[in-house]
């Protein structure tokens, strides 16, 4: 029993002089630039809205934010550079919920919602509709009417395939039997 208690003194008296050595320094994070990756081209809302971060985190707490546009393939490709980036904090991905929702249950992707952890809701982006404001179209109910009834003249586009938009668009056509609404995809909201 004496021999554990002087065991235990002396391991006790090991991490009191320990503490006091001096520590190692450790660089602040971040201390080089942090990349965020967008599924989408430039210009779009996803887009802006990281660059606003950006100005944002550079003007107020001096860290430099590269934005990257990698559109195409529903997202996929982005959001797997994203998964497979090295887990220490300079890797983020700014999808949309396509991105998780959607894609990975349509193709492959090479990852699953598993690999990535929310860290923050940065914006929160709304569906509208919208037309020329010369077309004399006022509701929704009216632009159904003219589609119906003008085959082949009106369609509507998203910044993607399987975006939301898309998906919405999809579902809402369902409540308008025998209206041909053609898609037209791109890959960023500002085409």
């Amino acid at each position: 029993m004496k021999k554990l208690q002087a065991l235990f003194c002396a391991l006790l008296v090991c991490t009191l002089l320990l503490s006091g050595l001096p520590r190692t320094a450790s660089a602040a994070y971040p201390d080089r630039p942090v990349t965020i990756i967008i599924p989408f081209g430039p210009g779009g809302a996803v887009d802006i809205a990281a660059r606003i971060l950006a100005e944002y985190f550079q003007n107020k707490h001096q860290i430099t934010l590269n934005i990257v546009c990698k559109a195409g393939g529903a997202g996929a490709p982005a959001m797997l550079d994203v998964a497979k980036a090295r887990p220490d904090g300079y890797t983020f991905g700014f999808p949309a919920i396509a991105t998780f929702s959607t894609t990975p249950q349509i193709k492959k992707t090479g990852y699953t919602l598993a690999d990535f952890r929310a860290v923050v809701q940065v914006t929160n982006m709304w569906l509208s509709l919208a037309v020329n404001a010369d077309s004399g179209i006022k509701t929704i109910n009216e632009l159904m009417a003219a589609a119906k009834a003008n085959p082949g003249k009106y369609n509507y586009a998203t910044h993607g395939a399987l975006s939301t938009q898309r998906l919405f668009m999809s579902r809402l056509l369902k409540a308008f039997p025998g209206v041909d609404l053609p898609h037209v995809s791109y890959t960023s909201g500002h085409e």
